[in-house]
């Protein structure tokens, strides 16, 4: 079980929660919001942030391998950073607009929530064992309409239309956050 709410809202927004459970719009808004302030102060720099709301992800839902690729604002997604991503299996990763999967969701600025991923398209690997994620969803990260990058994340269980709901609002407020860091430098 996740605790996923530390602030007070109209409704005592404190509440247990475990993946598979149903919460409200309001308070999938007010997670996401926490998420974001949780790291606000911890990251001053788009990478590190990018790493941390990836580790801060994997924790909270059932995330078992992520990447956070950077739009550079003309056509390319780089890999910023990862979670369980080994760049040395899998190189250094970029994408064109349109390209592949994310390049997809880049140029839509679209959700995709993969939910039958085949069986070795992605090997998730541990000290024990590995196995192949079930499901698979990539969604932008914007700011007022700007694409600032796609996160893709893995899981072996299947991301439901609350999950889509969810990261679509913690990609503004991630969004945000980027673009906050980005006028800093």
């Amino acid at each position: 079980m996740f605790d996923l709410f530390r602030n007070k809202s109209s409704q005592q927004a404190r509440s247990t929660v475990t993946p598979d459970s149903t919460i409200t719009s309001m308070s999938r808004e007010v997670v996401a919001e926490n998420i974001i302030k949780e790291l606000v102060s911890s990251s001053d720099s788009m990478e590190k942030f990018a790493a941390a709301l990836l580790s801060k992800i994997a924790g909270e839902k059932e995330i078992l391998q992520g990447l956070f690729l950077i739009y550079d604002g003309k056509s390319t997604l780089t890999c910023l950073a990862g979670y369980a991503y080994n760049k040395e299996t899998y190189g250094d990763l970029t994408f064109g607009l349109g390209e592949g999967l994310p390049g997809q969701v880049a140029s839509d600025r679209k959700l995709i929530n993969l939910k039958n991923v085949p069986n070795g398209y992605i090997t998730i690997r541990t000290g024990l064992g590995q196995a192949s994620p079930d499901s698979l969803i990539l969604f932008p990260v914007c700011y007022q309409e700007t694409l600032i990058g796609v996160i893709e994340l893995a899981s072996f269980r299947k991301f439901t239309a609350e999950d889509e709901e969810f990261y679509t609002l913690l990609s503004e407020k991630a969004g945000e956050e980027m673009t906050r860091i980005k006028q800093m430098d």
